[in-house]
């Protein structure tokens, strides 16, 4: 099976893209299976950063979806993921992810060779159309979100797969790009 990563900064597509990507994909004959996102499940549970500390909501995150993907069935031929365990390296400061690393028994490279490729979608923010109010979770202000999206460029641009997906005036145009790249992974 296939493992392929949509990420990025805040309100880049990840989350509206995958549906149609896997509904595209299955009309090439594909099985595609969808990996949600996991932050939104653990904030709906009342953990947060502000809560727990960043750390602890970071590593939470982290084991639930290593122990998630390591349970997938090889019930398809791609597993699209809604952001993959490199981007706690975007939302942790340095010597935080060095931590999470070590305690996990993780490397930069473990991680990246888990996945066969990695979309990071640019997020809107800077081009007139953010939109904070479409998840409940976004906390972060338009120029927050243009600071994130370069740090997730950061986190995966070492990945063999990386592809940057820029933002478009035209959401189809974009879905177009994404669906290029997965054939092409």
């Amino acid at each position: 099976m296939k493992k392929i990563v949509l990420t990025g900064g805040p309100c880049a597509g990840k989350t509206t893209a995958l549906p149609i990507l896997k509904q595209r994909l299955e009309q090439r004959g594909m099985r595609v299976a969808l990996f949600q996102e996991i932050a939104t499940e653990v904030l709906e549970e009342g953990i947060s950063p502000s809560s727990h500390g960043v750390y602890a909501f970071q590593k939470e995150i982290f084991e639930r979806q290593r122990r998630r993907e390591d349970a997938e069935a090889e019930t398809a031929d791609l597993l699209l993921l809604d952001r993959g365990l490199m981007d706690h390296k975007a939302y942790l400061p340095a010597t935080l992810f060095e931590r999470l690393l070590h305690e996990e028994g993780e490397s930069c490279e473990s991680l990246l060779g888990r996945y066969d490729g990695v979309l990071v979608l640019q997020t809107v923010a800077g081009h007139g159309v953010y939109r904070k109010e479409t998840n409940a979770h976004r906390l972060e202000n338009e120029e927050e979100a243009s600071a994130m999206d370069q740090r997730f460029v950061e986190s995966w641009c070492r990945h063999p797969g990386f592809v940057r997906i820029e933002a478009m005036d035209d959401f189809e145009q974009k879905i177009n790009r994404m669906e290029e790249a997965i054939i092409r992974i």
